[in-house]
């Protein structure tokens, strides 16, 4: 089961253009200042850039392979909005909207939707025998 969380603060993806490869593809890297560990700004053939999750990356010298398909794609949202989450990786999200669209959310954005068990009502049977 997905979990769900709830956006508590706007975000507005500053990358129109997000890089998009599939795994064993060539990226060019480098080590960028950026609140965010575990991440590596890449370029792709294409020229697209973008940050991708070092865990997803096989290092050589200035450049690295994808270890699995890849999009930098970073979603747009509001204070209220409902994200699915498929992983969580680096304090990021990558997950769906409501309306489907699908991509990456900072984790400090969000608030986990707490699921709540139902309470089920004993009949006055039940009680009565209690």
């Amino acid at each position: 089961m997905s979990s769900q969380y709830r956006v508590i603060e706007p975000y507005e993806t500053p990358f129109p253009d997000p890089l998009e490869a599939s795994a064993g593809t060539k990226l060019r890297y480098e080590r960028r200042e950026t609140e965010w560990e575990g991440w590596l700004w890449c370029t792709a053939p294409s020229g697209q850039t973008g940050w991708v999750p070092e865990t997803w990356l096989t290092l050589d010298e200035g450049s690295c392979t994808l270890k699995r398909d890849y999009v930098a794609r970073e979603l747009s949202v509001e204070t209220g909005e409902l994200i699915t989450a498929d992983f969580a990786e680096s304090d990021w999200i990558f997950g769906s909207t409501e309306s489907g669209e699908q991509g990456w959310v900072p984790m400090k954005h969000l608030t986990p939707v707490v699921q709540e068990s139902p309470h089920y009502q004993l009949s006055d049977a039940k009680q009565a025998q209690m």
